[in-house]
């Protein structure tokens, strides 16, 4: 619209002695089709039906020139001869062009009883094709075409309920969407607070298993101070060597057979080889 605009106001300029072009700018008024939304409508069903209504036109137009032919091949001398239609100046069924005009007056219904009677003064049987062609053109073609765009805003009715019916569904899915997603996230914050739940606990637990470590470990402390016969880490291999040549190797299975619990032993390096056949390990 704007290049039309453009070429109306250059050409208006250019040439101002022509009067029709700047009539062209009466054609502006087209832009409120793509302003108004029911205007929008009427120019959708037009074009949708673009096909329909180029083959309903193209019939028509076939059955306008089989007719004016017939026509002025039966009615041409109506007026020249016998004067059907009285003093009028007007030759209805003269040539091919007025056969055509006046089949468009039959088929818009104006005055054409009139002209049927005119011409049933010389031609009594007029009134047959006359009558066969309203009816072919008035109330079988207009209908026709009256009936295509009548389905064709029904149609268009029908998308806009389908749309509309679209545009609810996709606002529903989106509201159960974020409703799953507000689900979701309470079931996330839900398992997060399980989780330090969780993590706590283990703390808690990790904390008893120090306490419970740290009191065996007292315990054992204890336990060698009040047993005489308990076993004590040796330092090195020469201490073995020491208490092998002090003692026998009876001391030593006595002393072996003394010492109650050997968990309370903590650490204990390789022994010797009279000890470690001594001892059943």
């Amino acid at each position: 619209w704007l290049a039309f605009d453009f070429v109306t106001i250059v050409t208006s300029l250019a040439f101002p002695n022509t009067t029709i072009i700047r009539a062209l700018r009466i054609f502006r008024a087209f832009r409120l089709f793509g302003r108004l939304d029911s205007l929008k409508k009427i120019l959708y069903m037009l074009f949708s039906t673009s096909d329909l209504m180029f083959s309903i036109f193209f019939v028509l137009v076939l059955v306008y020139y089989i007719f004016a032919v017939l026509f002025t091949q039966l009615l041409q001398d109506c007026q020249e001869k016998y004067e059907c239609y009285g003093d009028e100046d007007i030759d209805y069924f003269g040539s091919l062009d007025m056969s055509f005009l006046s089949l468009f007056q039959l088929m818009v219904l104006e005055d054409w009883a009139n002209l049927t009677r005119m011409t049933q003064k010389k031609f009594v049987w007029s009134w047959l094709p006359i009558l066969i062609f309203i009816v072919i053109s008035s109330f079988i073609f207009l209908n026709l075409i009256i009936a295509v765009l009548c389905d064709s805003l029904n149609n268009l009715s029908k998308n806009a309920v389908e749309s509309v019916e679209t545009q609810e569904a996709l606002a529903d899915a989106k509201q159960a969407k974020k409703l799953c997603q507000e689900k979701l996230q309470q079931n996330d914050v839900r398992r997060r607070k399980e989780l330090d739940r969780l993590a706590i606990r283990m703390d808690d637990m990790r904390k008893e298993l120090i306490k419970v470590r740290e009191r065996k470990r007292i315990h054992r402390l204890e336990q060698r101070k009040k047993s005489p016969y308990s076993v004590r880490t040796p330092s090195s291999l020469s201490s073995y060597t020491t208490v092998a040549t002090s003692q026998a190797s009876l001391t030593l299975m006595s002393t072996v057979d003394e010492v109650q619990d050997w968990n309370l032993v903590e650490s204990f390096p390789v022994a010797p080889s009279f000890f470690r056949d001594s001892v059943d390990w």
